[in-house]
């Protein structure tokens, strides 16, 4: 599966990067909205995981911006924040279309699983991964044994805002 990784941290990024990709994905990465939209121009994905707070074009921006394009908005998308992980951020989430909201810290079976929930609730057909369909259980136990292993490591941010240019929205 072809997975669109947004988060303006570079080690957020690089340890979720390794999660993805050893579980057999290819990963491709953004530090923010603006970046992500130049990734989708160029690439297609399977579905993107973003975080909120980000400079330039922030997680519900972008998340908004592609649920209003045609060739974007099936695209599963999972919020993975440690900001506004609240109740309202939540719902801010889904009002801007995301279909889950994943609160930093969490373990990467975490993450994985509410992946593969979207993907599959977006799809209605399981995707194969090394013999065993992604969201299985089996496959789900793997991934939360890896992630309570001493490697294993759940993944957190620190707090950081800045405000820039609010990129151009790709039209259909």
């Amino acid at each position: 599966m072809n997975i669109l990784l947004v988060d303006d941290n570079a080690e957020n990024r690089g340890l979720l990067r390794l999660t993805l990709e050893s579980e057999g994905h290819h990963v491709l990465l953004a530090a923010h909205g603006g970046e992500a939209l130049s990734v989708l121009r160029r690439q297609s994905v399977d579905a993107i995981i973003s975080d909120v707070l980000m400079p330039i074009m922030n997680g519900y921006q972008l998340c908004s911006a592609l649920r209003k394009t045609k060739r974007f908005k099936n695209i599963p998308f999972v919020f993975y924040s440690g900001n506004y992980g609240t109740a309202g951020g939540e719902r801010l989430g889904k009002m801007s279309g995301a279909d889950k909201y994943v609160r930093k810290p969490a373990s990467t079976f975490s993450v994985l699983s509410a992946l593969y929930e979207v993907v599959r609730d977006n799809k209605d057909a399981p995707l194969k991964r090394a013999g065993t369909a992604v969201g299985s259980k089996k496959s789900l136990r793997k991934d939360r044994e890896k992630s309570q292993s001493p490697g294993g490591r759940a993944i957190s941010r620190g707090v950081k805002a800045t405000r820039k240019r609010k990129p151009s929205i790709p039209t259909d």
